[in-house]
């Protein structure tokens, strides 16, 4: 088994697209601006690791799985999720119980663990390529596809569930009695999320729009290692969703309802003072990186934070 070690929490396919031909400008929260390959950024050394299961964290994460009145269809899809990133505490517990010591075995083990998310998400990427070509081309046509429409609605589900930032925000729930299981269950947790919330947006995409937005003046659109934002306040609602996701710096696309009033108001030609108030709110919400083609306005901006 060919095993990535360095393992990016943001697609570098799509850090590119503010790379152009040439590095990709770099701001952290500590301060520090410099430019790079997208290679070098939004990556952690085994970051999608499966932890080491005990049967307590499958129970929990088939609490988390199988809620009341959870859909039985998603219920069946993510127990498949549990099972296949289960399957090597399994094994290790067994051959635990039999005192086996096998060297190889437990190296094989260990792979799979560092890899099994790592490839579910380049499975997911390969035909994502196409969409975000599409999208940075100012199209997203392929939302009235079923197919695509399908596979867009779990990909952004997942770009939002993945990354390092809403990892340790989850990691960070202290004085919860079940942040311990949490830690431990999260790679599943989070792809059930995000598989529910996939089905929720393309199940009901007909109440749905795909909104491609541009900037019109001199700013351009920045990312961040946290690159989904959702623009409204959550209250609990179905509908409490404007997913904002940035895709190059003349391009971003909103996902919202169609006939809502917009967190944005309803042109798709955004002016500066837009722009950047867009660009702000990624700064607010990154765990510690942000990214464009204008290393100068990166650094303001993090001033201002």
């Amino acid at each position: 088994m060919n095993v990535t070690r360095r393992q990016h929490y943001v697609w570098r396919y799509y850090l590119e697209g503010w790379a152009g031909s040439g590095p990709l400008a770099v701001v952290r929260k500590a301060g520090d601006a410099f430019s790079t390959n997208p290679a070098n950024v939004a990556q952690e050394r085994d970051f999608y690791r499966i932890p080491v299961l005990a049967i307590q964290d499958e129970e929990f994460a088939r609490r988390m799985i199988d809620f009341p009145k959870a859909n039985p269809m998603l219920v069946e899809l993510n127990m498949g999720w549990l099972d296949e990133f289960a399957r090597p505490s399994r094994l290790r517990r067994q051959l635990g119980a039999r005192g086996a010591v096998d060297e190889a075995l437990e190296k094989a083990i260990r792979d799979v663990e560092i890899q099994s998310e790592e490839s579910l998400h380049s499975k997911i990427e390969g035909p994502t390529v196409r969409l975000l070509e599409e999208l940075r081309a100012g199209s997203s046509e392929f939302w009235n596809i079923d197919d695509d429409a399908r596979h867009f609605s779990f990909f952004l589900s997942v770009q939002h569930f993945r990354t390092k930032a809403m990892q340790e925000r989850v990691f960070g729930l202290k004085g919860s009695p079940i942040a311990g299981e949490f830690k431990r269950t999260w790679p599943i947790i989070r792809i059930a999320m995000a598989t529910n919330l996939g089905w929720s947006l393309y199940s009901d995409r007909a109440r749905w729009h795909i909104r491609m937005l541009s900037a019109s003046g001199q700013l351009r659109f920045i990312t961040g290692d946290q690159p989904m934002l959702n623009l409204l306040p959550l209250t609990g609602g179905h509908d409490d969703l404007a997913m904002y996701y940035p895709v190059s710096p003349e391009r971003a696309a909103l996902l919202e309802l169609r006939g809502a009033d917009s967190p944005i108001g309803p042109s798709n030609q955004l002016t500066d003072a837009m722009v950047d108030h867009l660009n702000r709110k990624i700064i607010g919400d990154i765990h510690d990186q942000a990214f464009g083609n204008d290393i100068y306005y990166l650094r303001k901006l993090m001033c201002d934070l």
